[in-house]
Order: C-alpha cells, then sequence, then structure tokens
C-alpha cells in the first residue's frame, strides 16, 4: 500500500503459503526442527490480496495514528467488500477506481461489441472499431478537463462532476457525426458535409450496448481523475520483479521471497540511498569509496533519465509513450520449443520437386475430357474432398484480387499463411452463413424472374494456366457464368436505397446538397461493391469482386459473368463483360506469386516449421528501392552560395 501524495510505501506484506522444511517433515511424518518459518497463509490464492489489504488497514492506526478514509483501487468489488467487513473501521472506507483500469474496462468492452457478431451489421461495427481510440481520446480530454476546474476551484465539485456525466453521455454521438449537443468549442461542429451515421447506429442493438458501456464511466465520474491512478502501485510492483528476476526462479521455499520483497521496498522509497544504512546496520560500517561512486552514478543515471522522459513527453506527447510498430507475426524463437533447426532442402532436390508437381498439375487437365471430369467431380466445393484436393496446389479465384491489389513492397508471409496454414472454418460468421443460405435462392429467383436456366459447377482449370482455378456459382449456355454475392449489411434493405445513402444520394440517386456542397460518401461506401452512376447502379471496377470475376472468365473461357447481389428484399443482377486487358495484368502478378511464393512453400514448408516464408525477389527489390528513395531524401541540398 503506497501513499497518494508522496508515492511513498506505507505498508508491504507477503504470503506464503509454502515451508520447504514443514513440507519434508510432513513427508516423512517427523515433527520439524525448530526454525523460522515463513508460511504465513493457508486460504485460497485468490484471497491472498484481501487478506493483506486488511491488515494494512487494522495496522494503520498503529503504524501512523491515522484511518484510511479512501483508497484508489481496480474493478476488483471482492477486496472492498472483506475491507468494509473485517476492518474495525471499514465502514468509513469509500473506494475510488482507477481511472486506467476503468478506461481499460471500457475500452476492452467496446472492443468485444466490433468482435461481436451476434450483433450483426458488420460495417457498423468496423466503424466503431475504427473509432475505439477517438472515443478514449475524447474520455480523456474530458477527465484531464474536469482535474484543470477542481484544481483553478472555478466551480462546485458538484456542478464539475455533473457536467463530466453529460461529456460523457455525449461522446459516442459526437464521434460519429451528431454534434447538436456538443459545446461551442467543439471543431468539428462547424465542419461541413460530416456523416452522422448516429440515426444508423440507434436501429440496431449496438448502440445499446455502447451506452450500457459509456453509462459504466458516468457511474464512476466522481473518481475519474488524472490523479486517481494505481500507477505507482505498479511501479512498485515493476521494481519488485527486477529485484525477484520475473518469475524464473521459485524463491518461496524460505525467505528468499520475502527479504528481497523487503529490499524492492527500501529501493523504492529511498532509491539507491538505502544502500549505506543498510550496509552500516548490517556490517557495523559504512560502504567502501567504490560502493558510494556506485551509488552516486546510479542516482544520477536515474536522474538523466528521468528528466530525458519529461522533456519528450512535453515536446511530443502524443508520440512519446507509442509502442513500436507491429510487423509480420512470426513465432518467438528465443522462446518454446519451436523447430527452426530443419534447413531448407538443396537447389536440386529443390527442382526436382518442382518439375513433379507441375507435371502432374499439367497431366490432371490435359485433355478436354480430363477437365470436363474434374468439373464435374468436384461439384459441392468445401463438402466435396476431391476438390479440396484438386484446389489444394493451386491458386483459386477467390485469392486473385488479394494478390492483384498487393504492393510490391508487402511481404508475402500472411497471404501464404492463410492459404497453406492450418484451415480454420468461417460458416460460423453470421456474413458467412447468410450467404450460404441465400446463395441457392438468388440463383432461384433470377431464374424466375429472367427465365434462364442455371447449372451448377465444379473446379475450372484451364490448360493455359494449370497452376490456377476457379469455380463460379453457375453457369448460364456456353458463353455466361454467375457469380452470386449476399449483402449481410444490407439485408433488410432495398439496394439501390442503401448504396444510394451509403454513396450520400438521395433515394432516386440525385447527389444532395448540403449547404451549397454535395454530401461526401459515407465510410461504409469503400467497402460497398455497388457504386450509382447516373441512377444506374453497377460493380464497382476497383473492387475485388469484379477482379474475381474476370478471373474466373478467363480460366472458363467464357464472354461474359451475371453478377448477382441478393438481400431478403431485392435482387440486383448486372452482366459482366471479360476485360482482357485487366485479366494480362492480373496474370503477370498470378504467375509471379504462384511461381516465386506459393510454389516455394508447397515444395518446401516453411511454415510448417514455424519460419518466415522465403523472400520472393520482387520483395527485395522493392525494399531497396524505398531504401534507396530515403536515402536520396535526406541527402542535403547544396545551397547556393550567397552574392557579394
Amino acid at each position: 500500500m503506497l501513499g497518494a501524495e508522496t508515492g511513498k510505501l506505507l505498508y508491504v506484506g507477503v504470503r506464503n503459503k509454502y515451508c520447504c522444511i514443514c513440507s519434508t517433515a510432513a513427508k516423512k511424518k517427523i515433527d520439524a526442527p525448530e526454525h523460522k518459518c515463513y508460511k504465513n497463509y493457508d486460504g485460497t490464492s485468490t484471497g491472498m490480496e484481501q487478506d493483506m489489504l486488511v491488515e494494512a488497514f487494522n495496522a494503520s492506526e498503529k503504524l501512523y495514528g491515522v484511518r484510511y478514509t479512501s483508497y484508489v483501487g481496480d474493478g476488483d468489488s471482492s477486496v472492498y467488500a472483506r475491507i468494509q467487513e473485517k476492518c474495525a473501521y471499514g465502514k468509513q472506507v469509500t473506494k475510488i477506481l482507477c481511472r486506467n483500469h476503468a478506461l481499460r474496462s471500457f475500452k476492452s468492452g467496446l472492443y468485444g461489441i466490433a468482435t461481436n457478431c451476434a450483433l450483426k451489421h458488420p460495417q457498423l461495427r468496423k466503424l466503431l472499431r475504427g473509432n475505439i481510440d477517438r472515443i478514449i481520446k475524447n474520455i480523456n480530454i474530458f477527465i484531464k478537463k474536469r482535474g484543470d476546474m477542481l484544481q483553478n476551484k472555478s466551480l462546485d465539485e458538484r456542478e464539475i462532476t455533473s457536467m463530466l456525466k453529460s461529456w460523457l453521455k455525449n461522446v459516442p454521438f459526437h464521434v460519429f457525426g451528431d454534434h447538436a449537443n456538443c459545446d461551442d468549442g467543439c471543431q468539428r461542429k462547424t465542419v461541413e458535409g460530416e456523416i452522422n451515421h448516429v440515426p444508423l447506429f440507434k436501429q440496431t442493438e449496438i448502440w445499446r450496448e455502447i451506452e450500457n458501456r459509456v453509462y459504466y464511466l458516468v457511474m464512476h465520474a466522481d473518481n475519474l481523475g488524472p490523479e486517481n491512478t494505481t500507477n505507482s502501485a505498479e511501479n512498485f510492483m515493476g521494481v519488485n520483479n527486477k529485484v525477484q528476476g520475473a518469475k524464473r526462479v521459485n524463491r518461496s521455499n524460505r525467505g528468499s521471497y520475502y527479504t528481497r520483497v523487503i529490499v524492492a521496498a527500501l529501493k523504492k522509497n529511498d532509491g539507491y540511498a538505502y544502500i549505506g544504512p543498510l550496509t552500516k546496520r548490517a556490517f557495523g560500517a559504512s560502504p567502501n569509496k567504490r560502493m558510494k561512486k556506485l551509488i552516486a552514478v546510479r542516482e544520477e543515471r536515474k536522474s538523466k533519465q528521468k528528466v530525458a522522459r519529461d522533456r519528450r513527453i512535453s515536446e511530443n506527447p502524443e508520440t512519446a509513450l507509442r509502442g513500436k510498430p507491429n510487423n509480420v507475426s512470426l513465432p518467438d524463437f528465443d522462446y518454446g520449443d519451436t523447430p527452426v533447426s530443419v534447413a531448407d532442402i538443396d537447389q536440386e532436390e529443390f527442382d526436382k520437386r518442382q518439375n513433379l508437381i507441375l507435371t502432374a498439375l499439367e497431366k490432371e487437365v490435359d485433355t478436354a475430357e480430363k477437365r470436363a471430369q474434374l468439373c464435374e467431380d468436384t461439384i459441392g466445393q468445401y463438402q466435396n474432398a476431391k476438390y479440396i484436393s484438386a484446389k489444394d496446389k493451386r491458386l483459386s479465384s477467390s485469392k486473385f484480387p488479394k494478390i492483384y491489389m498487393m504492393q510490391d513492397h508487402t511481404h508475402p508471409h500472411c497471404t501464404i499463411k492463410e492459404m497453406r496454414g492450418p484451415r480454420r472454418s468461417i460458416s460460423h460468421r453470421s456474413s458467412i452463413a447468410y450467404g450460404l443460405v441465400n446463395e441457392d435462392r438468388a440463383i432461384e429467383e433470377y431464374c424466375a424472374l429472367t427465365g434462364a436456366t442455371v447449372i451448377r459447377n465444379g473446379l475450372f482449370v484451364n490448360v493455359k494456366w494449370c497452376y490456377l482455378a476457379a469455380s463460379p456459382d453457375g453457369l448460364i449456355g456456353v458463353d455466361t457464368a454467375v457469380e452470386v454475392k449476399c449483402l449481410y449489411s444490407a439485408r433488410e434493405r432495398v439496394i439501390f436505397e442503401y448504396v444510394a445513402e451509403m454513396q450520400g444520394l438521395d433515394a432516386e440517386g440525385n447527389p444532395i446538397l448540403l449547404d451549397g456542397k454535395v454530401k461526401k460518401p459515407s465510410a461504409i461506401f469503400s467497402s460497398l461493391c455497388l457504386k450509382i452512376v447516373d441512377k444506374v447502379m453497377k460493380l464497382k471496377k476497383d473492387h475485388a469482386y469484379y477482379y474475381q470475376i474476370q478471373g474466373q472468365l478467363a480460366i472458363t473461357e467464357r464472354k461474359y459473368c451475371i453478377f448477382i447481389a441478393k438481400t431478403n428484399v431485392d435482387l440486383f443482377h448486372e452482366r459482366i463483360e471479360f476485360d482482357e486487358e485487366i485479366w494480362n495484368a492480373m496474370l503477370i502478378k498470378l504467375k509471379r506469386f504462384y511461381f516465386d511464393c506459393l510454389l516455394p512453400e508447397i515444395i518446401d514448408p516453411r511454415i510448417k516449421r514455424q519460419q518466415k516464408v522465403r523472400d520472393p525477389e520482387y520483395y527485395l527489390r522493392a525494399k531497396e528501392q524505398i531504401e534507396a528513395s530515403k536515402i536520396k531524401r535526406s541527402k542535403p541540398r547544396n545551397k547556393k552560395p550567397s552574392k557579394p
């Protein structure tokens, strides 16, 4: 327990459930010899914290002649209940919730809402997830503002707290575009064309969940102050862990752990100056000159570090404490049993396996009869074992868009891992389940609407590119394929009206003017596959679905594809023509990715060995170009000589 004002330790407690001497004697069924026993607790491990804090409160009058009337703690309510129950003056004690724990719990709750598929509406949940940091930032601003107002004593504390509660309630409205209740100081209040997402949110359960989380903070608004944190206690635990050597060694057998806790407490309260009095008391003499010099050097270094940290925060408070950027997620090679010692196969063996795989792929589809038989045998896609086997060593059209849009300087590790790593079922996701259920219904509705006949098919492989594969959702005649997409985010809407709303248009497809300016599209519009041009709805030519369709048309050697978009109340269809220019551009990247990235992983897998996949040549060249451009930009320009 530490003092809130000084940050110094007021009480240190240790609970130990084990003594090696007592345990050994019990095993041998003999009496334990006389010894100093460090076992002082027999209850559950979860009750240790409560027991120590109750002891600290009961000892306050004896040690310091005071009573602790309030304390800052985390969200564990059982500790507070035990203090009120077992402390002599427990009913007089009030608990202040730690601001850091409250905000951490609030942020975790928002992430839980954003990732909860049961709440549906994936686009709104995605919008929420992208704005969580903004919500936390605004809340911190208001907490700091309340602290400044309390310090200046400009208003009564109750009035200031009431203002904070109203600010907290308004934060979600402000972040998602509704500034009706914002103060005049709100900068975004005067921004023209900002989209108000609040009406959409209010139609869903997501908004109710957000309000419940905000209400939790409003309930504890009295305690939300910049100073109400357990940072000093966390700092002491860091010092203690450093003295203990983390958890690598079991020091609880005897008194080693207790002794180190006391040393950590002395270091926390007095810094390195504790060494002098401790040495004098233990050995009857002051530390020698070498030890005194060491103490002085450490104190000076600590002081310089604090000054440098304070200066860094004051100069750039937003980025000073920001963590390192996240790179490609790879195994921790310094921890655990990671089988990285297995070397790659030699080049001769690699070439031999490559020839065998490519020959087998070519032989599987070298005649029209074999290709037709493969297409028939693989109907049912992932419900069919032959489909999975035939697709295993090929690049499927569903991955074409991601590979085509991938930048050269993007490492292919994550993409390869997604394709060749452990296969995880995603059928439980609401959007995927919705598509599986409604795909057949969409085709039936289209057939009833147009009179066309759609035939189901399996996997197509073109003899020119035996390493590529495609499986459209159906075929019409000899020159048309069918691809169905079920729009889960708009499942209860008319498709045209939904797209118009997201694009910032009215129900007829006309632009909406706000203060003389055209209304901007919603943030969700960029991820939609459809757009409205001249009051006509079309598939976006820069969307992943368009590239997937072009790949399917090339591999099936068909001229057209009927793109069908389905909701519960509407059906949209459009005929897409084959674009040879786009396909040629796609083919260059697909071929390069297969032979430089995917095929090497098929031949000699590294992911199974928990290693990073091989660096393709195009990736290394792109990185070199980026580094060269950085060096070029960093060179100082030659200044022209000044005129005399």
